[in-house]
């Protein structure tokens, strides 16, 4: 059985992936999925994009909405970008289902 991987979504084991987000810094509310952006996961944030506060905030609504733990949350590149690429480690079926489903 083949399963489509959306563009936001890169694998690269069994146990780890790297998501792609576009993030949206000092939203009116938090949302998971807001759409896709330029083949990212839209994701919007209450925080502002200041002192890294914006980065503490994605990696705890990330660790939130796949309950992970935060050792499996590893930012990689973006860190002073809206665009982002983070890795999921310790990946489980559960998470890859939300990842393909948001």
């Amino acid at each position: 059985m083949n399963i489509l991987i959306p563009k936001y979504l890169e694998i690269i084991d069994d146990k780890s992936l790297i998501l792609k987000l576009y993030i949206q810094p000092s939203s009116r509310g938090e949302e998971i999925f807001s759409g896709i952006h330029d083949c990212a996961l839209k994701i919007r944030i209450n925080a502002a994009a200041v002192d890294g506060k914006a980065n503490e905030a994605v990696i705890k609504f990330i660790q939130k909405w796949l309950d992970l733990k935060k050792q499996q949350i590893i930012l990689i590149s973006g860190e002073k970008s809206r665009f982002k690429r983070i890795k999921i480690t310790q990946l489980k079926p559960i998470i890859l289902d939300k990842l393909l489903n948001p």
